[in-house]
Parts: structure tokens; C-alpha cells; sequence
């Protein structure tokens, strides 16, 4: 069995519109001695748009002006569709789903035969090998993460190469072979068949998933729980101290019955009322400074004049004190 490790650039890419401008490739045997690579220069048939009018964006290391005298996609994807349904062959990419996508929108574009083939993910690769499913890694991040010495510059061949550098790592730190460290990890191809495209994904990626949404769930109900308590009783004021302002509870806080019940006897003994909604608060009160850095868009309500006030528990509490 061969491996094909691909990447695709395009000229500009939007909800609908991905326009190819590069599809590079390496083939390799099992050992990941390269057999072949190779990049094809494709007309996107339109502009290159990928930097604002900052500058700030990706820019391919190509000429784009060449591009208009290269052959368009429709020329080259018979090539690539021979490379990608190869039953002889495993392919692999860095975020493979974008470039599924890609390829599904160019392919409708030019009104071409539909592509099926399955591949898989040198970020699933990483996340099943490190157990760490938070997140999905970047190409440069993961470079430097596997300390592989070499830069990534967004030329389809040049980061085809460095998947299959990744690739071979992650093998060669467990000692096992390509298809023995997919199996091992119980990593599942992604597959784009006509339109539909399923993403690659790992058995434990598909557990923690599970786990994490059952989290969730049970997060929300405890937070319904405090929310359904506080519309259904009515408070007191005894002093005025933070009257006038609308408080809404960081979701740790709300998750927390007992702590969530004191602090609301509390803003409303002191003439403040209380919103579930972030969007109708005046003021909002954090369970520390900690998780307080975490949310911007409340330093942003505050910017604006929205949010009048913001609090972790501790410094609520010394107001209070200070001020009675």
C-alpha cells in the first residue's frame, strides 16, 4: 500500500466560492520514502483575495500574475481524481475536510463528475496520539510541537511534504506503521462522496465528544435550575448600595445552586435585580479575575456603555463591606 499526502491552496475561498489556484501531492511506500511529488499551478479563473486592505491575511508564495496563463481546473482534474479514487493508496491531509470542501465547490463550478474517495487527518493523527481532543492543532503549530525542522509557507507541495513529515513522527514515536497507528487509535476516514462530505474523526475523539456534550447538558440544566429559581421569587432591598443595576452571573457561578442562591440574596438585599441574558445586564460578576480575562465580550459591553459594573465575587463582597 502507497500513501498520498495532498494539499490544496486556493486564490480565494468563501461560504460558496473556494477557487483552486494549487493541489500539491508526495507519494510514498510504507517506509515514507518518497516515490513522487509533484504541484500542479491551476487558473483559478479569478482574482487572488486572501489579505484585507491592511495586508493582513495569507499570502501564497506564488506570482499571482502567472496564474492567468496556467490551465484551469477543469483541465487538471482528471489527474486528480485518477490520484484521489487510486484504490492502491491512502490519503492523507492537514485539515482534509477544508480541502474536501474545496474541491467538492470547484467540481460543482465546472459541472464535473462527481469524486469519491476517503482520507484521513494528520490533526486527528496528533489528537488520537496525544489524547488532547480540546482543540484542533494548526500546520505551524504542529512543525514546531514535533520539532520538525522546517517552515510552513502555504505552497501546496511544500505543505503536502511537511503532512507526510508528520505523518512519519507520529508513526516512528510509537514504532508502528501508518495503517497499524490507525487502527491502534480506531481512526476513522473522512469521506467526500458526491456532495456529502463526513470529516475523519477517532473513536476517542467520538467518546470525549459524547462526554464533553453530556457536560454540557447537565451545566445547562443546573443553570435552568438557578434561572427558574430566580424568576420565580421575589426579593426584598434593604439598602441601596447597587441599585439601579441589572447583574448577570458567569455561568460557573449559576452552575453552583447554593453559591448562585447566596449572591442573589445578596444584589437584591443591596437594590439589584437580576438578568439571565448577558445582552439586557448592567452589570456582570465573574467567579474570579481568572475567568473574568476569559471573556472579552463583556470588557467590550463595558466599552460601549452597556455594562456598568463588573465584579468577581470577592470584589462585590469588599464593596459591600467597605460601603456599609
Amino acid at each position: 500500500m502507497k500513501y498520498i499526502f495532498f494539499d490544496i491552496e486556493c486564490a480565494c475561498v468563501y461560504k460558496n466560492v473556494a477557487k483552486i489556484c494549487a493541489f500539491g501531492y508526495c507519494i510514498t511506500d510504507e517506509n515514507f520514502n518518497l516515490i513522487e511529488q509533484k504541484e500542479l499551478l491551476i487558473n483559478p479563473k479569478g482574482r487572488f483575495h486572501l489579505t484585507n486592505e491592511a495586508g493582513q491575511g495569507l499570502v501564497l508564495p506564488y506570482n499571482y500574475d502567472a496564474f492567468k496563463n496556467y490551465k484551469d481546473f477543469s483541465y487538471f482534474y482528471k489527474e486528480i481524481q485518477e490520484l484521489l479514487q487510486s484504490e492502491d493508496m491512502i490519503k492523507i491531509g492537514h485539515a482534509t475536510i477544508n480541502d474536501a470542501k474545496f474541491l467538492k465547490l470547484e467540481i460543482g463550478r465546472y459541472k464535473l463528475r462527481k469524486l469519491k474517495f476517503k482520507f484521513y487527518d494528520t490533526q486527528i493523527f496528533y489528537m488520537a496520539s496525544t489524547f488532547n481532543f480540546e482543540r484542533y492543532i494548526g500546520l505551524e503549530e504542529l512543525v514546531k510541537i514535533l520539532h520538525i525542522e522546517t517552515k510552513v509557507e502555504h505552497s501546496a507541495l511544500k505543505d503536502a511534504y511537511i503532512t507526510m513529515q508528520i505523518t512519519k513522527v507520529l508513526c516512528k514515536n510509537e514504532g508502528i506503521s501508518l495503517e497499524e497507528f490507525i487502527k491502534k487509535h480506531g481512526i476513522i476516514a473522512g469521506e467526500l462522496h458526491n456532495d456529502k462530505i463526513k470529516d475523519c474523526k477517532s473513536l476517542q475523539q467520538q467518546e470525549y465528544q459524547l462526554k464533553k456534550q453530556k457536560e454540557q447538558q447537565e451545566r445547562a440544566r443546573k443553570r435552568g435550575k438557578f434561572h427558574v429559581y430566580a424568576n420565580s421569587n421575589k426579593f426584598i432591598a434593604t439598602t441601596n448600595l447597587l441599585k439601579g443595576l441589572q447583574f448577570t452571573f458567569e455561568n460557573a457561578i449559576e452552575e453552583n445552586f447554593s453559591q448562585a442562591q447566596e449572591l442573589l440574596t445578596i444584589i437584591t438585599k443591596h437594590g439589584a435585580t437580576y438578568t439571565a441574558h448577558t445582552a439586557n445586564c448592567t452589570a456582570y460578576l465573574a467567579s474570579s479575575k481568572e475567568s473574568l480575562q476569559r471573556r472579552r465580550d463583556i470588557y467590550n459591553l463595558q466599552k460601549i456603555g452597556q455594562i456598568q459594573k463588573i465584579y468577581t465575587i470577592e470584589e462585590l463582597k469588599n464593596f459591600l463591606e467597605q460601603n456599609l
